[in-house]
């Protein structure tokens, strides 16, 4: 069986870490404020809504959630992959708390990684700015939020 392969340009157009790293690091950069940091479940929830939405021409925000509940999970393992590589650049730190039930990973972007989203002059991420500050005012961060990405509806 033939196995089939992407021309190298298109491979890098649709998996791109350098994106996928600034678009987490343009989340965190939005809770800036937060002492502890974002839990990772907030992230993901925020990454795999703005990897959804489209604007058009008349700056209307629209989520295409007709594969939201596959890009979730698909989404999960590869945050935290890329948590990990912005940890190793000291642009995040990593903080894990130890409750009862879970433990819970908070991510904080540091002094270096407030400065790099600050400094970005490419229009591109400037646009994925202000879609990520509509999502978080339109569709914010819940428990029953997060389970409407995660349960399919019948309807």
């Amino acid at each position: 069986m033939k196995r089939s392969k992407l021309p190298i340009d298109l491979k890098y157009l649709f998996e791109n870490k350098y994106i996928e790293c600034m678009q987490i690091l343009v989340i965190l950069f939005l809770f800036k404020q937060r002492r502890k940091g974002v839990d990772i479940d907030e992230i993901l929830y925020y990454y795999t809504m703005l990897s959804l939405t489209t604007v058009d021409s008349k700056n209307n925000y629209y989520i295409d959630e007709t594969y939201i509940q596959n890009n979730y999970l698909t989404y999960e393992k590869m945050i935290r992959d890329n948590v990990i590589i912005l940890s190793n650049q000291e642009l995040v730190e990593i903080k894990v708390e130890h409750l009862k039930k879970r433990n819970v990973m908070y991510i904080k972007i540091t002094e270096a990684g407030k400065s790099l989203v600050l400094n970005l002059e490419n229009n591109y991420y400037k646009k994925e700015i202000e879609k990520c500050k509509n999502i978080i005012t339109t569709r914010k961060f819940s428990a029953k939020n997060q389970r409407k990405v995660l349960v399919r509806d019948e309807n």
